[in-house]
């Protein structure tokens, strides 16, 4: 065979030059690295100055809370097309979430001094109101957005800028000046853009909070009229129980008893528990008011109103009738020939309500430890004799109970006795009884006895 088959038999000619298959191979390998570097150097210079892929990634990353990596793209963004508007615009944009404002600042200006027909500058004005909410320079914000709703109404960074204008200076209004009255119409102008339910909610709490606070300051100003106005404005917002009292109480507190109780029906409608025995207590003082006028018949409807509220409400009968005690005082000297003593309870009840008891009794028992051994009763009011409501003459009754028969101290531990008072608004068999007051003392020899706990429980109005 001749040279030339030979080497064709151990290579390929490439020019004049033989190569055999393993560096065939190396050669291939080598080319299509090379080729590969000169792609991905074009795809490294591409991802390091296209405007939109920049954008994009900034973007996402300010999405993702990576604040200070966006900035740096955003930075890169600037480098590469320092023309655009919209890379100062986000560059400013990451620096104020960095807190970087006098660099912000700048951004947003040269943002919109780059401003075009393509881009009206509206994201400018909104970012630089931004700033100026940063920096509390409110009424600059709201100009800068004027501006920007005229350039560009449709924006819908626009609604959330405004939102954001309103809610933050409502907040400085009311932490710094607590000029409540003005807080609430900016959280009303907020009310107007803000979009998501969430922050809705959270500012209509803010809003009915400012409402509350300013309505409790007209009525201590004794402006009702004011106060009513704006609670009923809260309820455009929130429909709630406590509000419809609110209104109540201001009429009531104006004089405006039927307005009063138009108002506490509302609330009554609305929660029953809450609000049914302010108002049937309501309910009787119109119609006391009534027989006091001559009108005896109307005065009845407004009574049975008024029983009719509670029981349906199931409210506990010493809610409606709540009795306090006063000055409860045991006394008794022991025989100490026989050991007997005759312990005496005298106290002083009180209406401590709205309306009249007609019926009430008085019951004190006396205990050795849990033990009972002996008590005494008494009738406190009747339908011929009531206890007059709070604020009445005869809206109070002093008592002196003690046991039908002596007592024998050999029946105490360690001359211990308890006495305990209690009141009950039927007799008989059904009578249920409210604890008062509970009372120890120690009967000493050849003494009086000696309080050594008093514990006045009373049940309020």
């Amino acid at each position: 065979m001749s040279r030339y088959g030979k080497r064709r038999g151990r290579g390929w000619l490439f020019g004049r030059f033989y190569i055999n298959p393993a560096a065939q191979y190396s050669t291939t390998v080598i080319a299509a690295i090379i080729f590969a570097g000169f792609v991905f150097s074009g795809f490294l210079l591409f991802r390091y100055t296209d405007r939109d892929d920049l954008i994009t990634r900034g973007k996402r990353l300010m999405e993702e809370g990576k604040v200070a990596w966006a900035a740096k793209t955003f930075q890169t963004l600037v480098s590469n097309h320092p023309n655009s508007y919209e890379a100062h615009l986000l560059l400013g944009k990451s620096y104020l979430e960095l807190g970087e404002r006098q660099k912000a600042e700048q951004e947003f200006r040269t943002a919109s001094a780059l401003r075009s027909t393509e881009h009206p500058g509206s994201e400018a004005d909104i970012a630089m109101s931004q700033f100026n909410i940063a920096r509390k320079e409110f009424e600059l914000a709201e100009e800068k957005l004027k501006s920007a709703a005229k350039e560009d109404p449709q924006n819908p960074e626009l609604r959330k800028a405004l939102y954001e204008l309103y809610d933050s200076w409502g907040d400085t209004l009311i932490s710094t000046d607590k000029d409540y009255q003005t807080a609430i119409t900016k959280y009303e102008r907020a009310l107007r853009f803000v979009q998501e339910y969430r922050l809705e909610d959270k500012l209509k709490e803010k809003l009915i909070n400012a409402i509350t606070v300013q309505a409790d300051r007209l009525n201590v100003q004794k402006n009702y009229e004011g106060a009513i106005q704006l609670l009923k404005k809260s309820l455009r917002y929130r429909y709630l129980p406590d509000t419809l009292i609110e209104i109540a109480e201001a009429h009531e507190k104006a004089g405006q008893l039927d307005e009063s109780i138009y108002w506490y029906r509302k609330a009554f409608d609305s929660n029953p528990s809450i609000i049914s025995i302010k108002l049937s207590n309501m309910l009787i003082k119109k119609g006391k008011k009534l027989l006091e006028e001559k009108k005896p018949e109307e005065a009845e409807r407004l009574f049975a109103e008024a029983r009719q509220v509670s029981e349906s409400a199931n409210v506990p009968i010493e809610t409606l009738f709540p009795v306090k005690t006063e000055g409860m005082k045991v006394t008794s000297s022991v025989d100490e020939e026989t050991g007997e003593f005759l312990p005496t309870v005298s106290v002083k009840l009180e209406n401590a309500g709205a309306r009249q008891i007609n019926f009430l009794m008085a019951k004190t028992t006396f205990y050795s430890g849990d033990k009972v051994i002996g008590e005494a009763s008494q009738v406190v009011a009747s339908p011929s004799d009531p206890l007059f409501a709070r604020g009445e003459k005869k809206s109070h009754r002093a008592l002196t109970l003690k046991p039908e028969s002596h007592l024998n101290v050999d029946l105490l531990v360690a001359r211990r006795l308890r006495v305990k008072l209690a009141v009950a608004y039927t007799e008989g068999d059904a009578a249920q009884w409210k604890e008062l007051a509970l009372q120890e003392v120690i009967l000493q020899e050849g003494k009086a006895a000696k309080p050594e706990i008093e514990d006045e429980n009373s049940t309020d109005g």
